[in-house]
């Protein structure tokens, strides 16, 4: 489970490096937010704002939710095995 997360981290060093403090104008007032610049002032090309988002969500809902449904699947298989087992002495 520890090699997953640590491919996950090594995987997500680069994003980092892409993010940088983004300065905008919001009606009258100067803002600026922490953001994917080049995503962020549209000098990205399509395939790299893709590449991003499909990472992001890979990396930060699909996996951990299929590494947490194989724990929660594997807990209930057991716990059944362990049940009937019981039933059965």
């Amino acid at each position: 489970m520890s090699i997953v997360y640590a491919i996950i981290l090594v995987s997500q060093i680069p994003i980092g490096l892409m993010h940088g403090i983004f300065h905008y104008e919001f009606i009258i007032e100067n803002r600026s937010t922490c953001a994917i610049v080049s995503i962020a002032d549209n000098s990205a090309t399509i395939a790299q704002a893709r590449g991003y988002f499909f990472t992001f969500n890979l990396f930060g809902y699909v996996l951990p939710l299929g590494i947490h449904l194989c724990a929660v699947l594997f807990y209930a298989q057991s716990t059944l095995a362990n049940a009937k087992a019981r039933h059965l002495q």
